[in-house]
């Protein structure tokens, strides 16, 4: 199972100056743009059934929208105008009034025979003396048979990471998270458990190749994080798979 979330949460208040309200604005985004995604065995061969969703939900002060489709959510947007943002993941950083946006989508599946993978998520949040929160995500679920034992499922991919914090004078927080895990679960107990985290580790069952930077973190106040995997992607195997179903 592949499995992504991007998230923002916002809580503000608003604060009194000596003549009148002033209002404080906080942001938060977390985008990530996964391309290029393969899957391959060496030592032998397997044979996958795939079953994909991608899913979304927003919140503004208490009015949300939730969406789950095959493959690609129907953005949520609650507050701003949101016609034209569908399946956009890029941060909205002109727009100052306050809204909740945010989207999935896989828009292609990769396979062991060939096919590239690629898949987008968002959650974005600015919310001016109120609450907000957003998340996105996308999952991959296969099942497959292992018909030789020594097998190995290996998985390859770049990523586009981008987070944001704003917290506006007063506010009571702002904060975006990420997070990216493949996992396997075969016979005898064997489980393979990869969550990219830019350092070596973060696997079970299987070895790194190649993972630059951290798919699984969060930051927070005033804070930003943007990381591109163009030169080296992300790339790592599972231990040689015994015979059976996975």
């Amino acid at each position: 199972m592949i499995r992504e979330r991007f998230g923002v949460v916002i809580i503000v208040a608003s604060f009194m100056a000596a003549s009148s309200p002033v209002f404080a604005s906080s942001y938060a985004v977390s985008s990530n743009q996964i391309t290029n995604f393969s899957m391959w065995t060496t030592g032998g061969s397997i044979s996958p059934f795939s079953f994909t969703f991608s899913n979304d939900a927003a919140a503004l002060d208490n009015i949300g929208a939730s969406n789950v489709d095959s493959m690609d959510a129907s953005g949520a947007c609650v507050g701003a105008a949101c016609s034209g943002w569908q399946n956009l993941s890029t941060p909205h950083i002109g727009v100052l009034s306050a809204f909740s946006y945010d989207d999935a989508l896989i828009s292609s599946l990769p396979t062991v025979t060939g096919g590239i993978g690629a898949a987008s998520a968002i959650g974005e949040t600015r919310a001016n003396a109120g609450l907000g929160f957003g998340t996105g995500g996308n999952t991959m679920m296969a099942s497959f048979n292992v018909e030789t034992t020594g097998t190995q499922l290996h998985f390859d991919f770049d990523a586009n990471l981008i987070m944001q914090t704003i917290l506006g004078v007063g506010d009571l927080g702002a904060a975006a998270s990420s997070s990216m895990q493949i996992t396997i679960n075969g016979p005898s107990s064997y489980q393979f458990l990869w969550t990219p985290n830019g350092a070596t580790g973060g696997i079970t069952g299987g070895s790194e190749v190649s993972d630059p930077f951290s798919l699984n973190q969060g930051i927070a106040g005033t804070d930003s994080f943007s990381a591109v995997s163009s030169s080296t992607g992300f790339h790592a195997m599972t231990a040689a798979l015994a015979t059976g179903s996975y």
